[in-house]
């Protein structure tokens, strides 16, 4: 069995908290309306792309504790 350190419980934890920063980078009313200009397409994709990627891992991870706790 292998139980997580404490780094790696931190870094979920600063996942979680990079995830809330990115949203809180996205500006929803200006997307709501359609108001994306060439630069804002690519910003905007490269934040949903970072999103991904720790939401991905961040599943792995919850994946990996559930496995953990059901032993």
């Amino acid at each position: 069995m292998i139980i997580p350190s404490v780094f790696e419980l931190n870094s979920i934890k600063d996942q979680l908290s990079l995830l809330s920063v990115l949203t809180g980078h996205l500006d929803w009313a200006k997307y709501s309306n359609g108001e994306f200009d060439e630069s804002s397409i690519e910003d905007f994709k490269l934040l949903l792309t970072k999103m991904e990627n720790t939401v991905k891992n961040l599943q792995k991870k919850k994946d990996d504790l559930e496995s953990l706790l059901k032993k």
